[in-house]
């Protein structure tokens, strides 16, 4: 389990970590191995047809 954390940790420096994004995306987003490609994914997040939100 820390293992997880630290390597999500280590993949999402503080300064590209989105607020209001739970820590969960970030693991998933983690497996984006193109760093550019990754903090661009956290940012467009998918439209969510059913709450009319982007999430």
């Amino acid at each position: 389990m820390v293992e997880n954390w630290r390597y999500t940790a280590n993949l999402w420096p503080k300064e590209k970590r989105k607020d209001g994004v739970s820590f969960t995306v970030h693991r998933i987003l983690a497996s984006v191995t193109d760093e550019e490609e990754r903090w661009a994914a956290i940012e467009d997040a998918p439209f969510n047809p059913r709450s009319g939100a982007r999430q």
